[in-house]
């Protein structure tokens, strides 16, 4: 068949993973992270081994994808290694439950963070987030219908919006730091919780906001000198993204502390 030219370069495959990675997640993930941690400390290393793990699972997709230089990810290393059957499973419960769960999720986010201004002063109804979250999937979903183009413009916009969101909050919270003393900071690992489910519930909330490290996959038959640029691209995306992740925590236990992160509403607000 008819080859994909290779127009990806490293830049290019750096933007995309940290432009999928870094979304939703972060906004609603910490509250229940450190909720279940129970100390600075431990959230916070929690995201630091989240992204080390993500890495080490992006790494070996890489190798898979170099010796399988074919566009499709998952679908298409299940095809060629277990065969159709375990493909087609895949992509089912990817479709029809796992991609609209993780995009409910983020609908629900954002109805939250749309809604929160006007419910400043009490606690945000079930139904008016659940109205507004529907409200935006219709929006969203009309025009990936009618206007891909738009579309594109939409998604990149969102991505700049978030990125700047992040890095703002990022100083904002070291500066608060450096006013402090770091006052917030002190005996970080006091309280710690122990209790393994706990623990695992803190660690999987993580891995959430990590979700998207294998979408440089997708695009293998169009990435430039993939053998040198697809781990790469991992490596460097993936250590700008936890270094993020790890700021933006600092920053909001620098600014709000520990007690009123874990019982905001929305966090970053």
């Amino acid at each position: 068949g008819k080859k994909l030219k290779r127009t990806v370069g490293l830049s290019h495959g750096i933007a995309v993973i940290i432009g999928l990675v870094v979304g939703g997640g972060i906004f609603i993930t910490p509250k229940k992270v450190l909720g279940n941690c129970n100390s600075v400390g431990l959230a916070i290393f929690m995201w630091a081994m989240a992204g080390v793990l993500c890495m080490i699972g992006a790494l070996a997709f890489a190798e898979i994808g170099v010796r399988y230089p074919v566009t499709g990810e998952k679908y298409a290393y299940l095809n060629i290694l277990c065969g159709p059957y375990y493909a087609f499973a895949f992509m089912w419960q990817y479709v029809f439950l796992m991609r609209p769960g993780g995009n409910a999720i983020k609908a629900l986010m954002c109805a939250e963070y749309i809604v929160k201004p006007f419910y400043s002063q009490s606690k945000i109804p079930n139904f008016v987030i659940q109205l507004v979250a529907t409200l935006f999937t219709v929006i969203v979903t009309a025009m990936n219908c009618f206007s891909i183009k738009g579309t594109l413009r939409s998604q990149n916009a969102m991505i700049c919006i978030t990125l700047l969101s992040l890095v703002i909050l990022s100083v904002i919270g070291v500066v608060e730091l450096i006013r402090s003393n770091g006052e917030s900071l002190v005996n970080p690992f006091q309280d710690s919780e122990s209790d393994p489910n706990k623990l695992v519930e803190a660690f999987t909330s993580t891995i959430f906001s990590y979700y998207g490290w294998s979408a440089l996959n997708f695009l293998m038959e169009e990435l430039k000198k993939p053998k040198r640029n697809l781990p790469l691209a991992i490596i460097i995306s993936l250590l700008m993204t936890t270094t993020l992740y790890v700021l933006v925590n600092i920053s909001y236990i620098g600014v709000l502390g520990k007690d009123d992160v874990i019982n905001s509403e929305a966090v970053a607000m």
